[in-house]
């Protein structure tokens, strides 16, 4: 039939970049301030500086030790060489400093700059990650596309992951609730006041 026009295929990768969610801001609020524990208040803020204090010493420690191992590292990882390596103290057991096969999310905004900087080679290393959500979940949407889809095929391009969530305001109302009923809270963060 030399009349009749194919569908162009749609562009998914451009689809989903340009419908990917932008990050939050958070503002600024107000709190209440509590005054009656002030020596508490003082330790705890010496304490938490001198933490991070020695957290700032162990990374710059670390750092050395790192400028030693990674080039060893580099020597071997193209061999069966399992990424681990111990530094004996001379007065300790030492540590020890492993590497593995995990990197941090790379800003999809890169994607372009890598593909010109390796051309053919960009899917030998790298790929387009995508996760996805719906962002409509009820029963109503989740039977559509059901309905759609066929539940083999649901299953097959849905990874399905149920849990029991709070609503708005709970940590408010979940005083009313018997002790057995209370989700579990994270605890109060804390970080000094500057």
């Amino acid at each position: 039939m030399a009349g009749k026009k194919t569908a162009a295929k749609p562009d998914v990768s451009a689809f989903l970049l340009g419908n990917a969610a932008a990050p939050k801001k958070a503002g600024k609020k107000e709190h209440p301030e509590l005054k009656d524990s002030g020596a508490l208040a003082d330790a705890t803020y010496a304490a938490y500086k001198a933490v991070k204090d020695a957290e700032a010493h162990f990374r710059a420690l670390e750092g050395q030790l790192l400028e030693i191992v990674t080039p060893e590292y580099q020597s071997r990882v193209k061999s069966d060489f399992q990424g681990t390596f111990n530094i004996a103290g001379e007065e300790t057991p030492g540590v020890q400093i492993s590497f593995k096969d995990a990197f941090k999310k790379i800003p999809i905004e890169r994607q372009a700059e890598l593909q010109e900087i390796l051309g053919d080679h960009f899917g030998d290393f790298y790929f387009q990650k995508r996760d996805l959500s719906l962002t409509d979940t009820s029963d109503e949407t989740i039977t559509m596309l059901m309905e759609k889809l066929g539940d083999d095929t649901f299953r097959a391009v849905f990874k399905i992951d149920l849990s029991v969530g709070t609503v708005p305001g709970m940590d408010r109302k979940q005083f009313e609730l018997p002790e057995e009923a209370r989700p579990e809270q994270y605890k109060g963060a804390l970080k000094i006041r500057k």
